[in-house]
């Protein structure tokens, strides 16, 4: 067969969604390697083998990167002939030929469920145009059984046509591994997630603020790049006695998030809802104590190995930080259930099968 991915997501973000597209296509490609690969995206991706089609996007013209989606990549991809088109982000596949499948990847339904935490134009966007998009395509890849079960309920998609494939972050296993020795001078926990409203920092500052009232040498850092909604952030953080030991770093080399990893203490995540949630599989690679929020979407096998707390209890979170650097038995064990965890993620199966051994 000839299969296409539409990748822009790929070449224009850098957070979760990036890295599921890149190492999902990644995953197809080494476990069907019979099929013919293309891929269409605003510039080429370097390191990947497969025939690339270029599209690229005029910031001079005003919404070209959606026009171009629309009305530009259906006539390149029409050349191929394909019989499978997969949209990695959401917003696709559009104008295909009746005979061509279309497959969409739903990373989460966050701007429908939950627009307050999205811009007005970006929930109102998915609440146009994704009917339109799960109702053409023959497929839906989600990243969890928990987006599965949200798609089914709002879209009334059969069970056998919405795929789950677990995120596969294979530059994990690339990786040499290992536990850096901590530096008592450099003693700091662990966040990584866009700064917006979902992910929750908010709550981590206050906890942080009244765990430092005991502990003056720890630092909090944050791996991510600013968002959108973040107000309340900039606000809160401004006013913590401790921001001077906050540190944001902006988006970083893969290289230097994994290095951070390595050298955490802990790894703190306060999402109020993830589609599945990759730093969390990330911190759980490298054996760190999980201190996880408690939301409905957080997977069994890390709510039962973790530390729990209310998302918007931060004097929970700050006993979890406390236990965490006090107890050292406490402290091995969560390392050793962490590690549990991602045995078990990895052990998950995939649904594409169906579409690329038919």
């Amino acid at each position: 067969m000839k299969i296409v991915f539409l990748a822009d997501c790929i070449t224009t973000q850098k957070a979760g969604i990036h890295y599921y597209a890149r190492n999902l296509v990644d995953q197809i490609i080494k476990s069907y390697p019979e099929h013919d690969y293309y891929l269409v995206a605003s510039e080429k991706i370097e390191d990947l083998q497969i025939s690339q089609i270029i599209v690229p996007i005029n910031e001079f013209i005003p919404f070209h990167l959606r026009w171009r989606q629309v009305f530009i990549i259906p006539k390149e991809v029409g050349k191929v002939n394909p019989d499978y088109v997969i949209e990695l982000a959401h917003f696709g596949p559009f104008n295909l030929r009746s005979a061509i499948d279309r497959v969409t990847v739903i990373h989460d339904l966050t701007p429908i469920t939950h627009p307050r935490w999205h811009p007005f134009i970006s929930s109102i966007t998915h609440k146009l145009i994704l009917p339109y998009v799960v109702k053409r395509a023959k497929y839906i890849i989600t990243n969890s059984s928990w987006t599965k079960a949200q798609i089914k309920r709002y879209y009334q998609k059969n069970d056998q046509d919405v795929l789950v494939s677990y995120p596969r972050l294979k530059d994990l296993s690339d990786h040499k591994k290992f536990r850096q020795s901590k530096d008592p001078l450099k003693r700091y926990f662990l966040t990584v997630g866009t700064i917006e409203p979902r992910k929750n920092h908010v709550t981590i500052i206050r906890a942080f603020d009244l765990f430092c009232k005991a502990h003056k040498d720890f630092q909090w850092i944050i791996v991510g790049g600013d968002g959108w909604k973040n107000g309340a952030f900039w606000q809160v953080l401004k006013e913590s006695p401790n921001q001077d030991k906050i540190k944001i770093t902006g988006f970083l080399s893969r290289e230097q998030v994994l290095q951070l990893y390595q050298g955490a203490t802990a790894f703190i995540f306060a999402s109020l809802y993830e589609g599945f949630g990759m730093p969390m599989i990330e911190a759980s690679y490298f054996s760190l104590p999980l201190l996880l929020a408690d939301n409905e979407s957080l997977p069994h096998f890390y709510r039962e190995r973790a530390l729990l707390f209310d998302p918007l209890d931060a004097g929970k979170l700050a006993d979890n930080l406390e236990k965490v650097v006090s107890h050292d038995d406490l402290r091995q064990e969560l390392e050793q259930k962490s590690r549990e965890a991602f045995i078990h993620f990895e052990a998950l199966k995939t649904d594409l099968d169906i579409i690329f051994k038919p």
